[in-house]
């Protein structure tokens, strides 16, 4: 297992550099972090765009999100998890397009690539974020 203790200032120039990405590609009406990790993530990406639909995994509309839909993590390994959040968050009944933004990916674990994404990552790292040193 090698051990990556991510540093807050990796995290802020990550954030940047996603940000730049997503921009130049894609402007969201909604933006979907995913619980835990999605929203520091999430919360420095938002800052970036104009909408006012801002939304948890955990807490969603009833009727689902619609729109142009960013969902947002900071890893994306086996993908089991942002599947769960697309099939219970996307609104079936109106037409959504939506892309996936993270920090971290690993290539040969998720069959799903993300649409954007920093840095990728083998089966043997495990990142600690900043976010989890606090505890």
């Amino acid at each position: 297992m090698n051990k990556i203790n991510y540093s807050l200032e990796e995290f802020h120039r990550d954030c940047h550099i996603l940000s730049t990405q997503i921009i130049n590609d894609y402007q969201p009406t909604s933006i979907v972090m995913l619980v835990r990790g999605g929203i520091p993530v999430g919360a420095w990406i938002a800052q970036s765009f104009q909408t006012k639909y801002i939304y948890t995994s955990a807490c969603v509309p009833s009727g689902g999100v619609n729109g142009k839909v960013l969902f947002i993590s900071d890893i994306c390994r086996s993908a089991e998890t942002i599947r769960k959040v697309f099939n219970n968050t996307l609104s079936k009944e109106i037409h959504v397009t939506y892309k996936l933004a993270c920090i971290h990916y690993s290539p040969t674990e998720s069959d799903l690539v993300p649409d954007f994404y920093v840095r990728e990552i083998s089966p043997d790292d495990w990142i600690h974020y900043p976010w989890e040193f606090m505890v």
